[in-house]
């Protein structure tokens, strides 16, 4: 009795990403990012729970596919994004919405304004989603390649003012580069120790850096003071670049 009430409470989960499923059975597939996998018995699809890479880690989310390759349903099992700005994929509900019926291609696809990097690993997960399904299908779908790391806009007209422009000529090494009436703002990146450090650097029209911050990491806070990335911006180790 308490093994039937389990299968039913599991696939009850699964059924709400493909309504038309049932009797799931977990399958192995080999894709990168895909945690688990399974195929519904009447035939109407498959779920996958994968992963993408967001602005504060990974997300994970549960995604169905019909059995002919469109998007029945998604749900986010896990996050670690920013209330309030990266978590609006999970709460703005036309978000999520403009996935269903959605084929591999993902065309059409708008992110949230000021939470890019949060779409962008959603995207990322049901992409790598649709690799999984490939390989069940007996379809070649290519793995999304990774994204780059953007500042959020707040954080850009911070430093520039609100009628900063991107730039689409940019120098080689720079991720992403800026420009107002203020001067430029360039985002790079550079090897941490367990990971990326993601910059963004405001540079005045005679040359002089204006603004530093170091807006992502995967350093381990400790007592020294710059490691902690929220302390970097107020840190005298900041302040040395200024000027």
């Amino acid at each position: 009795v308490i093994d039937a009430a389990k299968a039913a409470e599991a696939n009850a989960a699964l059924s709400a990403v493909l309504p038309d499923g049932t009797d799931f059975e977990e399958v192995t597939v080999s894709a990168e990012n895909v945690l688990n996998a399974y195929k519904a018995g009447n035939g109407a699809g498959y779920v996958f729970q994968a992963q993408g890479k967001g602005f504060a880690g990974m997300i994970t989310v549960m995604v169905g596919i019909s059995s002919d390759g469109a998007i029945t349903g998604t749900q986010v099992m896990e996050h670690g994004e920013t209330p309030g700005i990266g978590d609006r994929i999970e709460k703005e509900a036309h978000f999520q919405e403009q996935y269903l019926g959605k084929d591999y291609n993902l065309e059409g696809i708008e992110f949230l304004s000021g939470a890019t990097f949060s779409s962008k690993g959603f995207n990322a997960a049901v992409g790598n989603a649709f690799v999984a399904y490939g390989e069940l299908a007996g379809i070649a779908i290519e793995a999304p390649t990774e994204e780059k790391v953007y500042p959020e806009a707040e954080l850009i007209a911070e430093m520039l003012g609100e009628g900063y422009t991107e730039l689409e000529n940019i120098p080689e090494g720079v991720d992403s580069a800026y420009q107002s009436e203020l001067g430029y703002a360039f985002n790079v990146h550079a090897a941490g120790f367990s990971g990326d450090l993601h910059i963004l650097v405001a540079i005045d029209n005679n040359g002089a850096i204006i603004a530093s911050k170091l807006y992502q990491h995967t350093e381990t806070p400790n007592e020294y003071e710059g490691i902690d990335g929220s302390k970097l911006a107020k840190s005298s180790y900041s302040k040395k670049w200024i000027g």
